[in-house]
C-alpha cells in the first residue's frame, strides 16, 4: 500500500476543495476532529494505514499556520469587539461555540 504524502493540497475536485493530505481524500479537518475527540496518533494511523505520523504532524502544522494567519489578520483590524470565524468565536481567548 502506498503511503500518503506529507503535503497539504486543496483541489476543487477533491473533497470540495478542503485541504487534504496529498494522495488521499483525508481532510485536515478530519484529522483535527479525531485528535480533538481524544484519539491518539497511533489510533488515527490504525484507522488510516496509508497515513504516516509525519502526515498527521503536517496536518497539525498546516492548521496552526492557518490560525496564525487568521490571528494576525484580526490583530490588524481595528475596533472589532469580536468576530465569528466558522464555529469558533474569538474574543480575548478562543472558545468553541
Amino acid at each position: 500500500m502506498k503511503k500518503a504524502g506529507t503535503h497539504i493540497i486543496s483541489n476543487p475536485g477533491i473533497m470540495m476543495g478542503k485541504p487534504v493530505i496529498e494522495g488521499t481524500r483525508i481532510t485536515v479537518e478530519n484529522i483535527l476532529e479525531r485528535l480533538g475527540a481524544g484519539e491518539t496518533i497511533p489510533q488515527i494511523l490504525e484507522a488510516y494505514p496509508h497515513l504516516t505520523a509525519e502526515s498527521v504532524y503536517t496536518a497539525i502544522n498546516f492548521a496552526a499556520q492557518v490560525i496564525k494567519g487568521t490571528s494576525q489578520k484580526l490583530k490588524n483590524e481595528k475596533n472589532l469587539p469580536h468576530r465569528h470565524i466558522g464555529h469558533i468565536e474569538i474574543h480575548n481567548k478562543i472558545t468553541m461555540c
